[in-house]
């Protein structure tokens, strides 16, 4: 996060507040596919999970699929075919 706001979080505040998506959250928010490895170390699931919850809360549409055995860029999961698929299938659904 450092090298992306060009300094500590703790520092920038409001670029960091500014650069979550949890402040961009409103009822008129596109529909959302967040699609998370259950075993990331680097961004935990809680963060797709709050946001998927906010969303919802807000009256967005959004589904949330946490990926159970993939770590960070889902590292260590053999059907990313699979995961493609899923969103392919979302996208389709969303853009008709």
């Amino acid at each position: 996060m450092t090298r992306l706001l060009g300094g500590p979080p703790s520092e920038l505040r409001q670029e960091a507040a500014q650069a979550s998506p949890v402040s961009h959250v409103s009822p008129k928010a596109p529909p959302f596919l967040l699609v998370h490895g259950a075993d990331d170390r680097v961004l935990p699931p809680v963060h797709s999970e709050r946001l998927h919850t906010l969303l919802l809360e807000a009256g967005a549409r959004s589904s949330f699929i946490p990926v159970e055995g993939a770590g960070h860029t889902f590292t260590g999961y053999a059907d990313i075919a699979g995961l493609i698929a899923t969103s392919v299938a979302f996208l389709a659904q969303e853009l008709r």
